[in-house]
């Protein structure tokens, strides 16, 4: 964010449009240059956590017996890697990019704040409000209109999604479910 908001001011540090706002096409692509570096920082650190997981689930089959013996037999690698090793890392990715997508939701909770989004986030971090209160100090309010009702739809949200991922493992493995 350094880089390419306060020193070279390439993008826009915060907010999701610049004011006054552009209009017509204009907006849209103002809307998105203000996206960048949010959605920057969610991918960057689960595209690595990808890559590092199917490099490791990845270099674990390989090493089973039945892939060393269709390497022995000289099944080219391709066909090894798309007929044998991705069907069983299949089990374990899914799981992963379920646990990491719900991950990223609530990461985008605290970005949506940092970045000043005006989204979920905004709104969480407005169901507890601090006052300055004199003679009392600091007071912090808190709204379980607005708290509430964002929980609720968050586990909800996760719940579908974990049964979604539990549907595609079975459909993957039939042994899973």
């Amino acid at each position: 964010m350094f880089i390419f908001a306060i020193k070279y001011n390439i993008l826009p540090a915060s907010g999701l449009m610049s004011i006054p706002p552009e209009e017509g096409i204009g907006l849209a692509f103002d809307i998105l240059k203000h996206l960048i570096l949010p959605v920057a920082t969610i991918v960057f650190v689960f595209v690595w956590e990808f890559i590092v997981i199917v490099a490791r689930e990845t270099q674990k089959e390989f090493g089973e017996v039945y892939i060393i013996t269709e390497i022995a037999k000289g099944m080219p690698n391709k066909v090894i890697y798309w007929k044998h090793i991705l069907k069983n890392i299949g089990i374990t990715l899914s799981s992963f990019t379920g646990q990491k997508f719900m991950e990223m939701f609530t990461d985008y909770l605290v970005l949506d704040a940092f970045f000043s989004l005006q989204g979920l986030g905004l709104l969480l971090k407005n169901s507890f409000v601090r006052e300055v209160v004199p003679n009392v100090g600091v007071v912090v309010n808190f709204r379980p209109y607005l708290f509430f009702p964002l929980t609720i739809i968050i586990a909800t949200l996760f719940f579908v999604i974990s049964l979604v991922i539990e549907l595609i493992k079975g459909m993957l493995d039939p042994r899973v479910s």
